[in-house]
């Protein structure tokens, strides 16, 4: 599960964690070792700032990523994600974007999930806690 932190440092460059998301998308995901889960809450939250400021480019950037990019997938939010999102809010204590997020990657079988979002460590308490890789 690549969370949007994670492909925020990815597809924007410069940021702390740059270097170690192109080693992760484009070493792993797009090499083809792992596939990539992607929220569809996280292409609402990638998308904000490029509608928001016109910014074509880096709307069309996004846009690629997210339909195109080998071995990665959008996942759904439906009922049954939005009631997992509720049970991972209620014990990690996550905002609901960030509890939507897990839940989409905890139904679709993600194995570990990639964040800059040091909240992400309270996913310890839940239980069969996820392994969260941390690029901070």
């Amino acid at each position: 599960m690549l969370d949007t932190s994670t492909l925020i440092a990815y597809l924007e460059g410069g940021r702390q964690s740059s270097a170690l998301a192109a080693i992760l998308v484009d070493g792993y995901i797009r090499a083809g070792r792992n596939s990539g889960v992607v929220s569809a809450v996280t292409v609402m939250e990638l998308l904000v700032e490029p509608i928001r400021h016109r910014r074509t480019e880096a709307l069309r950037i996004v846009q690629d990523f997210v339909s195109e990019f080998p071995n990665v997938r959008v996942a759904p939010v439906d009922v049954e994600v939005a009631t997992q999102a509720a049970h991972v809010r209620a014990y990690a204590r996550l905002d609901p974007a960030d509890a939507l997020i897990v839940a989409t990657g905890l139904n679709a079988g993600a194995r570990a999930f990639v964040t800059s979002d040091r909240e992400w460590s309270r996913l310890a308490t839940l239980e069969d806690a996820p392994r969260v890789i941390d690029l901070g």
